[in-house]
C-alpha cells in the first residue's frame, strides 16, 4: 500500500518495494516485518514505472528509520536495490519518497528487526 499524487497525463506506479534477507530468503512488503539475522545482510529492492510508459526522471529517497539512506535520481523505468544489516538487538523501518510535486509517491513502512530482538519490543 502507498499514498500517490498524480496528474492526469500520467502517474508514478510502485511495481515493487521490499525487503529480503540474502541469509533466509524471508522477503517483507509495507506493513510487514523481516525478521533477519544479526549482522547479516539484507537487500532492498525498489521498482518504479509511469502509467504512460513514458521515461520520466524522478528523486528517490529510502528512508531508514526517519534518516536518508539513499537520495538518487532514477528515470522511470527502473529498478533499485540497496544493501543494509540489521546490528544485533536493533531494528527500525523502511519508507520510500518518489518523485515530487504532483507526481510523488509515498510507502508505508517495511519494518525490519534482528533475530536477537524478537522478544523485545520494537525500537
Amino acid at each position: 500500500m502507498y499514498a500517490i499524487e498524480r496528474r492526469k497525463d500520467y502517474g508514478l506506479v510502485l511495481n515493487e518495494f521490499s525487503l529480503t534477507s540474502e541469509e533466509t530468503g524471508q522477503s517483507a512488503i509495507s506493513g510487514e516485518t523481516l525478521e533477519a539475522p544479526a549482522n547479516a545482510p539484507f537487500r532492498v529492492r525498489v521498482e518504479v514505472s509511469s502509467t504512460d510508459g513514458q521515461r520520466r526522471p524522478v528523486l528517490v529517497q529510502v528512508i531508514r528509520s526517519g534518516l536518508v539512506l539513499s537520495s538518487t535520481t532514477e528515470t522511470t523505468p527502473f529498478s533499485v536495490q540497496l544493501r543494509d544489516v540489521v546490528p544485533q538487538g536493533t531494528g527500525g523501518y523502511f519508507r520510500l519518497m518518489i518523485g515530487s510535486g504532483a507526481h510523488r509517491i509515498v510507502s508505508n513502512p517495511i519494518f525490519v528487526r534482528s533475530r536477537a530482538s524478537l522478544t523485545g519490543a520494537l525500537p
